[in-house]
Parts: C-alpha cells; sequence; structure tokens
C-alpha cells in the first residue's frame, strides 16, 4: 500500500494576500479596464448602428465602472478590518 503523505505547504500570510490584491487592483485592473472602455465606448458610438448594440456598449460600460467601484470598495474595507 502506498504511503500518505503529509502536505507541507502552508497558506500565504493574510498581509501579503492583501498586498497583492492591491497591486492588481493597482496594475491590472486599470489597464484591463482601459481595453474594456476604450472598447466598449468606441463600439457604442462608432460601430453601433441600433439601438440594442448602443445599449449593450453602455450597459458593458456601466458593468465595468461598477466592478471597478465595488473592488475598490471591498479591498478598502478589507484592509481596515486587517490593520484593526
Amino acid at each position: 500500500m502506498p504511503k500518505k503523505v503529509e502536505s507541507k505547504t502552508e497558506e500565504m500570510p493574510e498581509g501579503l494576500n492583501l498586498f497583492f490584491k492591491w497591486l492588481f487592483l493597482i496594475l491590472g485592473v486599470p489597464s484591463l479596464s482601459y481595453i474594456f472602455l476604450w472598447t466598449s465606448i468606441e463600439y457604442t458610438f462608432e460601430t453601433a448602428k441600433t439601438g440594442l448594440q448602443i445599449f449593450m456598449g453602455i450597459s458593458l460600460f456601466v458593468i465595468l465602472i461598477g466592478y471597478i467601484y465595488f473592488s475598490i470598495k471591498y479591498l478598502i474595507e478589507e484592509t481596515k478590518e486587517y490593520f484593526k
């Protein structure tokens, strides 16, 4: 029978995990959002021909703005909890 091996991995410390979340928010979200927001704006105002296409472009814009807002809000709350 094979031996049972115990895992020796450890979880990432909470502070380091929080650091990487902020790093992604600062570096990753603006670049990704710029690409998607620019695409949605360009699509809405230059390519869209029907009302549904314009609605879809504006909806994408609103969803991305909401994602950025709530990710910042969540990280601020998580950071406050960590430093209490």
